[in-house]
């Protein structure tokens, strides 16, 4: 296990509310983004990976700069869940972060997800609001219509 020291970008965004700033600069949230995306495609393309629960507090920055993208939990779930019973049923209905987990996330596990979450990372890292407030868990989406995210059920970012 790697030791860090530095901070995770929720307790970032956290200190830039107190200072009374609104979110980063899109340079500076590129210097965030890029590497946050570049760990996810490693883990995506090369380990079979799924993060599903990417948030600014699953992100550390370290005092030397470098992005850290940790907890990788869900996708060990998601392995010991298809290895166990042979299905990805259970691993669908695992919890995620309701802000940053897409509409059809609990239909299908797929690496969209968790470009989902980047986007809403990256909204967030420039505006200091999430995209969306989920009112309660996203709802279920078997049988509904996914190109409709703008459902009563979400609200915009406060």
């Amino acid at each position: 296990m790697e030791y860090l020291q530095g901070n995770n970008l929720d307790n970032l965004l956290l200190e830039m509310k107190e200072q009374g700033k609104t979110g980063y600069s899109i340079d500076e949230m590129l210097q965030l983004i890029q590497p946050i995306a570049a760990a996810l495609d490693h883990a995506h393309t090369r380990y079979k990976l799924i993060h599903r629960d990417l948030k600014p507090a699953n992100v550390y920055l370290t005092d030397e700069g470098e992005i850290k993208v940790l907890d990788f939990g869900l996708a060990d779930e998601l392995r010991q869940t298809a290895a166990s019973y042979g299905s990805q049923q259970q691993a669908l209905h695992s919890s995620g972060t309701p802000a940053y987990k897409s509409p059809e996330a609990s239909v299908k596990i797929s690496p969209q997800q968790d470009i989902y979450a980047l986007a809403c990372l990256s909204y967030e890292l420039l505006t200091g609001k999430v995209p969306f407030r989920w009112m309660s868990a996203p709802p279920a989406t078997k049988g509904c219509d996914l190109n409709s995210r703008h459902s009563s059920r979400m609200m915009p970012g406060t």
